[in-house]
């Protein structure tokens, strides 16, 4: 029995440890996906450079808007990884429509 209870802890922790190693395994996955990225890249070549996003969603921005005016913006905004505390990171690319009306990548964050 005891060589049970032994058996079981140590799984328990090693699958604890592996877990750990996965979670560092998917951020560094998104950091070299993000390295691959460069500013005013179109969402074709995002996504013929890192594929294509977990979600994605089109609404307003209100934080430092590209333009320099003060106010909200028309963004998208693509999700890659899994969000949530201890799920092993994401991360955001920011879109904003050009005068073309073709969306461009302008920034991104790794979280």
């Amino acid at each position: 029995m005891n060589c049970v209870r032994l058996l079981l802890i140590s799984i328990m922790l090693g699958g604890t440890h592996l877990a750990a190693y996965a979670e560092e395994d998917k951020w560094a996955q998104l950091r070299a996906m993000s390295l691959q990225l460069r500013g005013n890249m179109t969402e074709n070549q995002v996504a013929k450079a890192i594929g294509a996003p977990k979600e994605m969603q089109v609404g307003t921005c209100s934080v430092d808007r590209p333009d320099g005016q003060s106010g909200p913006w028309m963004c998208k905004i693509y999700t890659y990884g899994t969000a949530g505390f201890g799920t092993g990171g994401w991360m955001w690319l920011y879109f904003q429509r050009d005068p073309h009306g073709d969306w461009r990548l302008l920034r991104w964050s790794v979280l």
